[in-house]
């Protein structure tokens, strides 16, 4: 076969080729074409919802990051539904209840000591703090295996429970976090350390009776003048004087110098000067 034969070959093959093509899109094309286009928008579209979903979430990270009292955290929960940050900010907002009813709410300016709660508004704290640890146990797990944030909500319930005094609950709730904890060693310890207190503070506390007090002593009775530095000790008299607390007074005609000494006689004055 010589060139010219193969080039005249190839000519009805591609001019086959491109008859059968054409019957074939008249035919099928629209339904082709339209197979395509949906397969575009879905890449697209796919490609924006992630997006947009990355940047859900990283609006939601920062406001939490933001938030520094408990209702501004539920109130992330709230806004964000059903995504990761929502039980990270109910366990955050139940941790700051926990605390501050402990040490009591910092001023906000930072100049001044915290303010701390009276007993009815720590308990209010606490009883708040156990609801919002329990929200975060009932969302806070995938599938069968708690999440860490389900296993720190379950151990920051029981010392909710202990600093409450219902201490079968919080012995209820450190037992739980034992058998979840399982790869997370730490929490497993402090919960046996948990329980280790809860013994405890089961005990009460009793402390002993006061001693009484020693009778108050009976001072002596005195006549006159008591001195009021030493009232027990009785000032002890001069010798000559009737009075000891009056001093003798100077007799004018025995201290009273004569005439002949005080022109003849030098006083007794040892800085005067000598007279020559």
């Amino acid at each position: 076969m010589d060139s010219q034969e193969r080039h005249e070959l190839k000519q009805n093959d591609l001019y086959e080729f491109l008859t059968h093509f054409k019957q074939w899109w008249e035919k099928n094309g629209t339904g082709t074409l339209l197979i395509i286009c949906c397969l575009l928008g879905g890449v697209v579209g796919y490609r924006w919802y992630s997006g947009r979903e990355a940047r859900f979430l990283n609006d939601a990270w920062s406001e939490l990051a933001m938030a520094q009292e408990p209702e501004q955290m539920v109130r992330v929960a709230e806004d964000y539904p059903d995504t990761p940050v929502a039980a990270k900010a109910l366990l955050r907002a139940a941790d700051r209840l926990q605390e501050q009813a402990l040490f009591g709410i910092p001023d906000e300016t930072g100049n001044a000591p915290p303010r701390i709660l009276n007993p009815e508004q720590t308990q209010q704290y606490r009883e708040r703090a156990v609801k919002l640890y329990q929200n975060v146990l009932e969302q806070g797990h995938s599938g069968d295996q708690p999440s860490l944030i389900a296993l720190n909500a379950r151990l920051g319930l029981a010392a909710a429970y202990e600093s409450l005094g219902q201490f079968d609950q919080a012995e209820q709730q450190y037992r739980a976090l034992q058998e979840e904890a399982g790869v997370h060693g730490i929490l497993a310890s402090k919960a046996a350390v948990g329980l280790e207190q809860l013994d405890e503070l089961r005990e009460p506390v009793i402390f002993p009776d006061a001693p009484p007090l020693p009778p108050a002593p009976i001072l002596p009775e005195t006549t006159g003048t008591v001195d009021p530095i030493m009232p027990e000790v009785t000032p002890m008299p001069l010798p000559g004087f009737q009075n000891p607390l009056e001093l003798p007074q100077p007799d004018d005609e025995a201290t009273e110098p004569s005439a002949d000494q005080t022109d003849d006689m030098p006083l007794n004055n040892p800085l005067a000067p000598e007279t020559p």
